[in-house]
């Protein structure tokens, strides 16, 4: 036999909380503009495919049209590395020097 519930009393006027209908809406999501470089993947995943690439390259056996695309994609992501790290040293300043400006 399994326990047995008792009914519980209720101040009067007033639904217990489980019967209540709950009307909370969600906030909504703020979009944050210094959240730009959000695009853009981190320095180790850039470097990461651009490694992948550059191995690509390396195989003999590869068809002209993949090397064609592969040096592409690695000019594309050598720049894309170049603006990752420049976005992270600008993140890296505005922090240390956070508690200069507002403190």
């Amino acid at each position: 036999m399994g326990p047995e519930r008792t009914n519980k009393t209720t101040r009067q006027g007033e639904a217990s909380t489980s019967k209540l209908e709950t009307t909370v809406k969600a906030k909504p999501r703020r979009n944050h503009p210094h959240k730009e470089s959000a695009a853009l993947p981190g320095v180790q995943k850039i470097k990461a495919s651009l490694r992948q690439a550059r191995r690509l390259l390396a195989k003999d056996k590869v068809a002209a049209d993949v090397r064609v695309e592969t040096e592409r994609r690695i000019k594309a992501l050598e720049a894309d590395l170049e603006q990752a790290k420049i976005s992270k040293t600008e993140r890296t300043n505005a922090v240390r020097y956070h508690k200069v400006k507002f403190f």
